[in-house]
């Protein structure tokens, strides 16, 4: 069975001014999602926008249907690739239970904030052939909606670059910093921050600046840079709060463009004529010859 191609699968976030953030059963900003979910939900608002753009579809209605192949799913979220589609539908399932908040951070200030589901209903197909087993989803209209006519604030990401990290919250992070990467720099409040990388803070040990620097910010960081189109650094920044000892209230991010040679490793550009070894060769033959 040939592995899906998403090499070329672009896809535009929005930006933290209507961040979509999870919520747990208390209605705080810290749920859970699992590296899994994160890629089907990158991948559902992929087809989504695949299909509006197709069927002309100007805004989606409150809730948007759309059927997608179950082995389109498995061969693009399990690099196992094989036929059972359990895993998948699994966690299809657990996202349907997940609830989110738009505009969760209150930064735009044309939205209220919604509390919302991402998937309101999922019905799997009978098919004797497991190749064509479908899954019919209900998604949200209004995160729809933002995501396809989000033009001002977004980030241009590539799936293929995002389903190649391990960790949600190297997934989350790059996410985020991928909207500053003309900016250069952004700092983000640590509260912030733990809601925007899906930490949760019912664990004391998360949100412990030295245990959340080591597990989880720098693992984070070291990923992105490996795997990624773009480069990060940061800096601690620290406050005395109520006159205690300094302590750490933001991070800021230093993000700037890979190196072109990464760039096209990853597919993202060309090499350039000069850049080929037979034009190198070429050329060094020709300045002798002209200099003889």
């Amino acid at each position: 069975m040939a592995k899906v191609n998403i090499e070329k699968f672009e896809i535009n976030k929005p930006s933290e001014l209507c961040q979509i953030v999870c919520m747990d059963e208390n209605k705080n900003l810290n749920g859970e999602l699992s590296s899994t979910q994160m890629d089907i939900m990158n991948l559902l608002l992929y087809k989504s926008r695949e299909k509006i753009i197709k069927d002309e579809i100007l805004t989606a209605n409150e809730f948007f249907e759309l059927g997608i192949e179950l082995h389109y799913l498995n061969n693009a979220l399990d690099k196992n690739n094989n036929n059972d589609y359990k895993r998948i539908i699994e966690q299809l399932t657990k996202l349907q239970k997940q609830q989110f908040a738009i505009n969760a951070l209150g930064k735009n200030k044309d939205l209220e904030t919604t509390i919302t589901s991402f998937i309101h209903k999922i019905s799997f197909s009978r098919h004797k052939d497991n190749y064509k087993k479908m899954a019919r989803i209900i998604l949200d209209g209004e995160i729809i909606n933002m995501v396809i006519k989000t033009k001002k604030y977004f980030s241009k990401m590539f799936l293929s670059i995002q389903f190649s990290m391990i960790s949600k919250y190297s997934k989350a992070l790059y996410e985020i910093l991928k909207d500053y990467e003309n900016i250069k720099n952004i700092s983000i409040n640590m509260d912030l921050l733990y809601g925007l990388l899906n930490v949760n803070i019912n664990k004391p040990s998360n949100t412990a600046w030295s245990t959340f620097r080591v597990n989880i910010l720098e693992k984070a960081i070291t990923e992105i840079n490996e795997k990624s189109d773009i480069l990060v650094s940061y800096e601690p920044i620290k406050e005395k709060l109520d006159g205690q000892r300094l302590q750490v209230t933001k991070i800021k991010f230093h993000i700037e463009k890979q190196p072109d040679t990464r760039l096209q490793e990853l597919g993202l550009i060309q090499p350039s004529i000069e850049a080929h070894k037979f034009y190198i060769k070429s050329k060094t033959k020709l300045d002798a010859l002209v200099k003889n």
